[in-house]
């Protein structure tokens, strides 16, 4: 603020600021837009640096200072990000914070957000709705200007602009964003890869090497983001597919190359800086052990160079000393920061202090910090993009102020390390992007108590009993309609669960996972500790609202599954009135609550949980019978003769009505547990 603003970017070797006029660099000045660009992207560092002061300070500057009708081409994408998405996020939190303002906040921001994505928009002219790459923010269309456009650029849009969109009730910004990213989604191979670069005016690839880094990252980043944002669940298929192609094709030998998007073959075996996001990425979307995994690598480079090359060959072990130094990039102190959050292992702080140690020993300069021009030698270039401030040195400070306000609240970042609060109430509004209908299985609502059978055999008998002694029945009645099990580790107890009828349906293969205590406890509200719940089954208490609503609320915040603890004992099979096609993306099961107290009180977290039987769609018809069949049979059970018993009865009957075969045999029907009481 002292050496630059209102420039955009101070250089901070010299302690002058950098004038677009006077530059000569390429793409990398199609960044500056003469629009205050590292103040209005650093803004929002205010806010989780707790100075409201500087941070109103600051508003003020840029209602005073930032022009938007400047005759200067800039890039789409960056402008998008940095400027767009600081711009949106200043102001949801002055909204916030503005009655601790010395002076009342008008929405100064969003109306300068809203003339930005006005001077925008036209670049989305084009025959396929995939925007120009750059545009002039006075002109529009930059004639004879760029016609391809990379993958990154195009899905890196949806957040900023469908917020925009969603702050304004001017449904034109999302549609125009969302409308570009469906045109590339639909252009994916039939290996659910895409190129790296397409033509606008064709809609056809010019380039079509798949990968996770330079070109592709954010793509991926935005589809799981907007998914948890907006609450669009086609954008979670697709992130799904992607993810999955992704880790069957791009991974080689835990490292992510490029490969032809048509069929997988390698193209390139060297990785570059951006793919450190992914550690990041896959703790959002619950895969823990491969973030681990992959995050060990990365930190392995940067111990080996003192920072993260542009581009590192794994084969050779080193960094590609052609491929440029080290310009301060955040993506690795990103997921760090999401390692640390997510475990809680001390290991990531002590990552942290490396990475700060580096950056104050190689980095510092007079006015600030610069980039690495070149790793060998540590040679220093006068540059330190808005980024650094934005991101790198607010996911530090973060990770180290554990007590900050922002690990309370829900929040979610942008690609710019912007955040976008949760707790903001985002309104639907009419779009005219038509999004396909998802639909689940429409599985029958199931009654409680079950009604009595229709068979001429006479009904099992009905009686209370402890939890313990009653669990080998509780499991046997619900085997044939597909009802899981929670196996407790490592002492191999098993606790029987109703699954939902909405969400994935179980299988039998066993899932291994961590149960998590949510707060609020009921899971009716926002869950406000994210980083407890991700990756992890989320543990929640039955009441205040819906299942569903707790499930979604469970999955919003990246848990792989949900166990609601009933508030009596009983088991029953969660349904939707609302919806049935309703679509939830992780699945859910039901116990009873004195498993539920039995569970906490021992802090039995270390789960896994399973279907008793693998139960399809086009089994409904066969469950309809076995629910005339099954009763509640809560009997006690003394011995293992009265067990055996009871089973035979219950074979018996499945037999008479064809459910399972004459040779079947108790072994081949239900797996047999220790009959101990656990309780």
């Amino acid at each position: 603020m002292n050496n630059a603003f209102p420039a955009d970017e101070l250089k901070p070797i010299s302690c002058t600021p950098r004038d677009r006029n006077k530059e000569n660099r390429g793409h990398l000045d199609d960044i500056l837009g003469e629009y205050c660009l590292t103040l209005v992207d650093s803004l929002d560092t205010l806010v989780v640096l707790g100075d409201l002061k500087e941070f109103e300070r600051g508003i003020h500057l840029l209602s005073a200072n930032m022009r938007l009708d400047n005759d200067v081409t800039v890039s789409l994408f960056e402008a998008t990000i940095r400027v767009l998405g600081g711009l949106l996020s200043s102001h949801l939190y002055a909204q916030k914070l503005s009655s601790q303002f010395e002076h009342p906040y008008h929405d100064e921001l969003l109306d300068l957000a809203q003339e930005l994505g006005n001077r925008m928009l036209p670049a989305f002219s084009t025959p396929t709705g995939i925007p120009f790459s750059r545009v002039n923010l006075k002109n529009g269309i930059v004639k004879g200007g760029p016609i391809e456009i990379t993958t990154a650029e195009v899905g890196t849009l949806l957040m900023e602009w469908g917020m925009l969109s969603r702050l304004t009730g001017d449904m034109r910004y999302e549609n125009a964003a969302r409308r570009a990213l469906n045109y590339i989604w639909s252009q994916r191979s039939p290996v659910n890869l895409l190129g790296s670069a397409i033509n606008v005016l064709t809609g056809k690839w010019v380039r079509t090497n798949s990968g996770i880094g330079a070109g592709f990252d954010s793509f991926y980043e935005y589809l799981l983001k907007c998914y948890i944002l907006f609450g669009d669940y086609d954008l979670y298929h697709m992130f799904h597919q992607s993810y999955e192609a992704v880790e069957r094709y791009i991974k080689v030998d835990g490292w992510y190359g490029e490969v032809n998007m048509q069929n997988g073959d390698t193209s390139k075996d060297y990785i570059d800086s951006l793919q450190s996001f992914w550690p990041g990425l896959q703790v959002l979307m619950g895969d823990i052990t491969s973030a681990r995994t992959m995050h060990d690598k990365l930190y392995h480079i940067w111990k080996q160079h003192g920072c993260m090359p542009e581009a590192y060959s794994p084969k050779a072990n080193a960094h590609l000393p052609t491929a440029g130094g080290y310009p301060l990039r955040p993506e690795f102190v990103e997921s760090t920061y999401f390692m640390y959050r997510s475990t809680k292992d001390p290991h990531y702080l002590e990552v942290g202090k490396r990475i700060l140690y580096d950056l104050q020993n190689t980095t510092r300069v007079a006015c600030g910090f610069a980039s690495i021009a070149e790793i060998g030698n540590k040679r220093l270039e006068d540059r330190m993009d808005s980024y650094f401030l934005t991101e790198t040195l607010k996911y530090l400070y973060l990770l180290f102020d554990v007590d900050n306000d922002f690990h309370h609240e829900q929040v979610i970042f942008t690609t710019e390390g912007h955040p976008f609060p949760l707790s903001f109430k985002l309104k639907p509004v009419n779009s005219d992007v038509k999004v396909s209908e998802l639909t689940c299985p429409k599985i029958p609502k199931m009654e409680w108590p079950l009604p009595e059978p229709s068979s001429s055999q006479p009904p099992l008998p009905h009686n209370q009993c402890t939890p313990g002694a009653s669990f080998m029945q509780i499991k046997m009645e619900y085997a044939f309609k597909g009802y899981a099990s929670i196996r407790i580790l490592p002492e191999g107890t098993e606790v029987v669960a109703a699954p939902a009828i909405f969400g994935p349906i179980l299988s039998m293969e066993p899932f291994h996972g961590m149960l998590a205590l949510t707060e609020p406890s009921d899971g009716c509200s926002p869950i406000v500790n994210f980083f407890d719940v991700v990756g992890k089954i989320a543990f929640i208490q039955r009441g205040g609202c819906s299942f569903v609503e707790k499930v979604q609320h469970a999955a919003r915040v990246g848990a792989i599954a949900a166990v609601i603890a009933n508030n009596q004992d009983g088991h029953f099979t969660m349904s939707y009135d609302k919806d049935p096609s309703v679509f939830i993306p992780i699945p859910s099961v039901l116990i009873q609550k004195s498993d539920a107290d039995w569970i906490q009180s021992n802090q039995f977290f270390d789960v896994e949980l399973h279907a008793l039987q693998e139960y399809k769609p086009e089994d409904l018809s066969k469950a309809d019978r076995e629910l005339q069949i099954v009763l509640e049979t809560n009997q006690d059970i003394s011995n293992e003769s009265d067990h055996q018993t009871l089973y035979l009865q219950v074979l018996q009957q499945l037999r008479q009505l064809g459910i399972i075969g004459s040779a079947a045999t108790p072994g081949m029907v239900i797996r047999q547990i220790e009959t101990k009481p656990y309780v």
